[in-house]
């Protein structure tokens, strides 16, 4: 049975746990066969990331990260484990509590705080967050709490 328009996926989609920080690229479970596109469309805050010009510079980091989920990426597989991992990391801040990023509002799926043509950030924002992971990597997520 599709799911908004999508081929149906276990009812637990594993790149939403935002229950405990990621800590590593940890690529799709074995078996799972969705593509870099279905798990981008599947995930409204990456969508939503991905769609905005102003998250373009942090989009770019972000692949340094992740891996590079777009087609400039030959390898189907390595896409689509570099989305899952995006998933991943842009559904745990969107669920980070709001005492840990006050400017932002938690659990809305999008990735509030960039301006300035994405060249600024709010401070205390997810945006502020998602950049320093994209210029740090996941060791600035062990700080948080979901």
């Amino acid at each position: 049975m599709p799911i908004n328009n999508h081929p149906a996926r276990a009812i637990h989609l594993p790149e939403q746990n935002w229950l405990k920080a990621p800590s590593h690229p940890e690529g799709r479970s074995a078996g799972d066969q969705c593509s870099a596109k279905q798990l981008i469309n599947a995930n409204p805050a990456v969508k939503h990331l991905l769609r905005r010009r102003d998250s373009y510079p942090t989009t770019d980091q972000l692949k340094r990260q992740l891996g590079d989920w777009t087609r400039a990426n030959p390898s189907a597989r390595s896409r689509a484990d570099a989305a899952y991992n995006l998933a991943r990391v842009v559904n745990f801040l969107d669920n980070v509590n709001d005492r840990t990023v006050g400017n932002s509002e938690p659990r809305d799926g999008k990735i509030n705080g960039f301006h300035n043509a994405g060249y600024s950030t709010r401070k205390n924002s997810e945006a502020r967050v998602l950049v320093a992971f994209a210029q740090k990597g996941y060791e600035v997520l062990g700080n948080l709490g979901a």
